[in-house]
């Protein structure tokens, strides 16, 4: 199947919304029909379209996205570029074929929310995911994805870092493969993990205690090892004190 020319709408955000849209506006311009943003101050996304001189009729700001706009929105393949709102029925209405989203996790591990932490903390597999989007948070089937091998120097922010060049990489590679129908979704397998982002502080407590093997707790620390962010945490003595951890390799 070769579908060329397919009309594409974007929904970017962040540094990798930013990249990826740099990129598409040189690579493949012509087929995009709108690029959604949340705001302009201090958007890197907004600086990109100023600096591409990307048509003004074909930016659409979030806060004006209204059912009725949505519908109007009909494009081939939809992306979400870093997107932070979990989508409703009324955005996945807009694609002919499927909305694809970047995820910083090796789905189906680490679904959810905080994956560079979970995959430390838990000692699961990490990297970067496109997948096609339905109604349930990161379930949809995987289009490409590619794995973060995490060393003991990894900590919460090193993995995020590395979780942004590697998606903005896996992207400029797949971009052309999937909107001409050369790569076929597969369906996830079964298992993995989900997280909420209420569970993350609970996660990063030291119970003072508890019995902790040294690889568990150096992995919690190192997880949420993610300056200036809050770090893991105990209580003594009606006070709170916060941990992190640098580990080097030994030359």
């Amino acid at each position: 199947m070769n579908l060329k020319n397919s009309s594409v709408g974007i929904f970017a955000d962040g540094t990798v919304g930013a990249q990826i849209v740099s990129f598409l506006l040189d690579a493949d311009p012509k087929n995009i029909s709108f690029i959604c943003i949340i705001e302009k101050d201090g958007n890197p996304v907004w600086d990109v379209l100023q600096l591409k001189s990307f048509n003004a009729d074909k930016i659409i700001f979030h806060k004006d996205l209204s059912s009725e706009k949505m519908q109007s929105l009909k494009v081939d393949v939809g992306f979400l570029c870093w997107w932070p709102y979990i989508v409703k029925e009324d955005t996945l209405s807009i694609a002919e074929r499927f909305v694809v989203n970047t995820h910083p996790s090796y789905l189906p591990f680490c679904r959810g929310k905080d994956p560079n932490f979970w995959a430390i903390a838990h000692q699961e597999p990490f990297g970067v995911t496109l997948h096609t989007v339905n109604l349930k948070i990161d379930a949809g089937d995987i289009l490409a994805q590619r794995e973060i091998p995490v060393t003991w120097q990894d900590n919460g922010k090193t993995l995020y870092e590395q979780s942004l060049k590697e998606m903005v990489s896996l992207f400029k590679k797949t971009y052309f493969p999937i909107i001409n129908g050369e790569l076929t979704p597969k369906k996830q397998p079964d298992g993995g993990s989900f997280h909420y982002r209420k569970e993350l502080e609970a996660a990063s407590e030291i119970d003072l205690d508890k019995t902790y093997s040294g690889r568990e707790l150096l992995n919690l620390l190192r997880a949420r090892t993610f300056k200036p962010h809050p770090a893991a945490w105990f209580e003594d003595g009606g006070k709170r004190y916060n941990v992190t951890v640098e580990i080097t390799e030994d030359d």
